[in-house]
Formats: C-alpha cells, structure tokens, sequence
C-alpha cells in the first residue's frame, strides 16, 4: 500500500510550496511537480508555458505528478493548473490523495505573484480571469479548505498538519 498524502492545490500565490518547505523543515517527507519538472528539464514551468510549450510542460507534468503519486512522502504540491486539459488529473483523485485547497483571495494571491511570468504574460485582467475560472474546480476538487488570507505561513502550515495528523494518524 502506498504512503497516505496530503495534496496541496490552489491558485499561484497561495502558498503550496511555501507550506511545502516548512514541512520539510519539521521532518515531513515532502514533493513538489513543480521542482520535479524543473529538476528534471533544466527550465521552470512558468517558462515552458511562457514559451508556448504548454502541450510539452503538460507531458511533463503528467510524468511528475505520477512520481509524486508514487513516492512515499506525505505532502505533494500540486502545480496550480494540474487539471487544466491534462487527464492526469484523475489519476490524482483516483489515488486516495486527500486534497487541501489552499484558498486565498485574488487580491493576496496577487501581491504574492506580481512578479511571475504568468502575471507579466496574461495582465491584471488576464490573471483575475484565470483565478475566476480555476477557483471553482478547486473547491469542487478538494476535501479540505485551508484560507491563507490573513495568516502568516506558520498559521497555514498548522492547519495543513492538523489535516494531515486528523486524517492519517
């Protein structure tokens, strides 16, 4: 039987590999697809979608996502369009993966990714349609709501641990 684990979605900005690093710190064994993609091809998600490679990153991201599900660790962050046309997805939901949202309004996501290629890609407008649209799969998607406004990294990461130490301890 695989390891239990908890996965962390939401939009860019919300925290997932933020929460990820913390868990590590405190001895959690923990995988993020992000790094995987970008340990494994030398370039980071952002760019690969910045440079018209979406079709090619989606492969990748389906490689990535099935050598998180299958590693025993106890926290996955999830890239924060793992669903967008890629079926992979099911997979994820299929492996028992208890998915926590990590929710946060536009306006905190954005001040955390200003700086991100997306945002410079898509604009204002752009990126606010992208949270719209993607929002509601998250909360249809995950078993766990966890908002990140007004709360420090530590505050986030405790709710997350609670998740995991009520659902798997």
């Amino acid at each position: 039987m695989l390891h239990s684990k908890v996965g962390l979605i939401g939009f860019s900005g919300s925290g997932k590999s933020a929460v990820i690093s913390k868990a590590a710190l405190r001895g959690y064994k923990v995988v993020d697809t992000d790094l995987i993609i970008s340990e494994t091809e030398g370039s980071f998600p952002d760019s690969m979608l910045l440079d018209g490679k979406e079709k090619e990153f989606r492969k990748l991201e389906a490689v990535a996502v099935r050598t998180a599900l299958s590693t025993d660790v106890d926290f996955i962050a999830f890239g924060g369009g793992v669903h967008s046309a890629n079926p992979v997805f099911k997979e994820i939901v299929n492996s028992g993966v208890k998915l926590v949202f990590l929710k946060g309004s536009f306006d905190v996501v954005f001040q955390r990714a200003w700086d991100r290629p997306l945002f410079k890609k898509l604009g204002l407008a752009g990126y606010r349609k992208l949270f719209e649209e993607r929002e509601p799969f998250y909360l249809k998607a995950s078993e766990y709501i966890v908002d990140v406004d007004k709360k420090t990294l530590e505050d986030v990461f405790e709710e997350v641990e609670k998740i995991w130490n009520l659902t798997f301890r």
